[in-house]
């Protein structure tokens, strides 16, 4: 966590009054003169004035009443633009994959049964399985992606006839013009 210039770990954000431990979505403030952290319960309970109506939120938007938002809020209102960590996308091992890099053998395996069949039934695609050794995941994939870039060759050969032809149509008009 992050107030003003100085880093907290989770677990050492915490009330410096009742030591209570500080979450993402609780109310706290920070002590201009000593940076002293407080829970809403021991701010309510000393005298420290609370936030003033021109201050702003986390996010850098002006909030009428801090006390009254459900994220966090500080007195002196110099608090990171970062989001709470609650908000903030996984980082889990599960979204990570992994690149699968195939070996010659596979591939000219997998350029044949290509050029026999572009669309392998289920039995074909487990017949490449075990002569492989890849998953039928990838598989599938290679044979999706074979296809979708042969489309791709297809139209752009296509459309590079197509301007040959424009070309020498207007080459001839020029020359017997």
């Amino acid at each position: 966590m992050k107030v003003k210039e100085s880093y907290y770990h989770a677990e050492c954000f915490t009330c410096s009054s009742c030591d209570k431990k500080l979450t993402i979505g609780e109310e706290f403030v920070v002590k201009e003169q000593d940076e002293e952290i407080l829970c809403r319960t021991d701010c309510d309970n000393s005298n420290i004035e609370q936030p003033s109506s021109n201050k702003t939120d986390m996010y850098g938007r002006d909030d009428e009443d801090n006390w009254d938002g459900s994220t966090l809020a500080s007195l002196d209102n110099q608090m990171s633009n970062t989001p709470p960590l609650s908000l903030r996308s996984p980082k889990s091992d599960e979204s990570t994959r992994v690149r699968t890099v195939l070996n010659e053998k596979q591939l000219l395996t997998l350029k044949a049964c290509y050029a026999a069949n572009a669309r392998p039934d289920a039995m074909m695609k487990e017949h490449l399985v075990e002569m492989t050794g890849l998953s039928p995941r990838v598989i599938r994939v290679w044979f999706q992606n074979k296809r979708c870039k042969d489309k791709k060759k297809q139209i752009a050969m296509k459309n590079m006839e197509e301007k040959a032809e424009t070309v020498s149509f207007l080459l001839k008009n020029l020359l017997f013009s």
